[in-house]
């Protein structure tokens, strides 16, 4: 069992070795067991089986994104069969309002389309009747909403507009679709959506949900004092059985295994539950297992890049920073994935600093 220990904690400090390269330090097995060692001692074993796992098959290193975006860069939908002759009728669209995701991509597609045409975006976009619209993941389709909304009020008419990430969450292809549609068909503006993986999250449907969704929660656990906590401070008592998932919703590519998927989804309840109450002042979509607006246990994302994680993704994974005093209550847990919010991308964008980057309290949900 410590040998399997062994290569699981090697494992999956080896698949998220560029993890915020150049920012932080190296994850390391002793980093992972750190983090893991927080959960009760008999489901360590199932959390990293599953957490080695869900890495192996969706984590993005730079490599794995650079794959990705050569890929891209061969869409016949977007360039068609000669893209250098397309380029001057594509524009990759700049309108990221907070964080610097999209230019951080950009900068790397840069880098792909000069070692595979010898060019840059920016010989792109002179004449064009095509948009790109660049980023990591569309999650609740918050961020895309807002950043294209003022974009297609604008002058844009009888173009083709394609949102490009590398993975998506379905809800909020439906989400964006939604409210961005009407722009759309009012300047005759097609949307298409190109993606690498998809996750299916229709909490509402009856197909598969590729998100972290427990099952119960059981009495007198951290996940139940966390409900009677957010009743009183509402007023209103939340059932529990409104909020876990439905009996017959277990099936899942992201959970081949419905027992190891039970036992990670209510650890990480019960610890995420821990860290909201070390919150002093918690915004109202925080919740247990990640941001989110609706009155739920949290969105649940089980998607990282080498660049940064959501917000969206369980608090276990990403909140905490001990290099705070011990006295203050985000040092009280050890973070897996320690995150950079974009507060802190748009201060270290406009005032360079010597301190490095720091992990800061977290923003709104994506």
């Amino acid at each position: 069992m410590q040998q399997d220990r062994g290569m699981l904690l090697e494992s999956i400090a080896t698949t998220v070795a560029d993890y915020r390269h150049g920012e932080i330090a190296p994850i390391t097995p002793e980093h992972v067991d750190r983090w893991v060692q927080q959960f009760d001692e008999a489901d360590q074993s199932t959390i990293l089986s599953e957490m080695d796992r869900l890495l192996h098959a969706y984590y993005v290193s730079r490599d794995r994104a650079k794959r990705i975006l050569s890929a891209l860069l061969e869409h016949e939908g977007i360039f068609g069969q000669n893209p250098p002759s397309a380029f001057p009728n594509v524009r990759f669209i700049r309108r990221q309002r907070k964080g610097t995701s999209q230019d951080e991509l950009l900068q790397l597609l840069d880098e792909v389309m000069l070692a595979k045409y010898g060019t840059s975006t920016d010989s792109c976009g002179v004449s064009p009747s095509t948009y790109v619209y660049l980023d990591d993941c569309i999650y609740t389709g918050n961020t895309v909403r807002y950043d294209l909304a003022e974009w297609l009020s604008e002058d844009v008419q009888q173009s083709r507009l394609f949102l490009d990430s590398f993975a998506v969450y379905q809800a909020g292809i439906e989400y964006v679709r939604d409210k961005l549609l009407p722009f759309a068909q009012q300047h005759r503006v097609t949307i298409r959506f190109v993606k690498a993986i998809t996750f299916q999250n229709d909490r509402y449907g009856r197909g598969d949900f590729d998100c972290f969704w427990p099952v119960e929660i059981r009495e007198n656990s951290d996940g139940q004092r966390y409900l009677s906590q957010i009743s009183a401070r509402r007023g209103t008592a939340i059932s529990a059985s409104r909020l876990v998932r439905p009996a017959g919703r277990g099936e899942s590519s992201a959970f081949p295994s419905p027992e190891s998927r039970a036992i990670i989804e209510r650890a990480f309840l019960n610890a995420g539950a821990r860290i909201h109450g070390y919150s002093q002042n918690p915004q109202r979509s925080m919740r247990p297992l990640g941001y989110e607006s609706l009155d739920t246990l949290g969105f649940g994302a089980t998607f990282v890049t080498y660049r940064n994680i959501s917000n969206n993704c369980p608090l276990v994974l990403w909140w905490g920073d001990p290099s705070f005093p011990s006295w203050h209550p985000i040092s009280r847990w050890f973070p897996l994935f320690p995150r950079r919010s974009n507060e802190a991308s748009r201060r270290q964008a406009q005032e360079p600093s010597d301190e490095g980057p720091q992990n800061v309290w977290p923003d709104r949900e994506e």
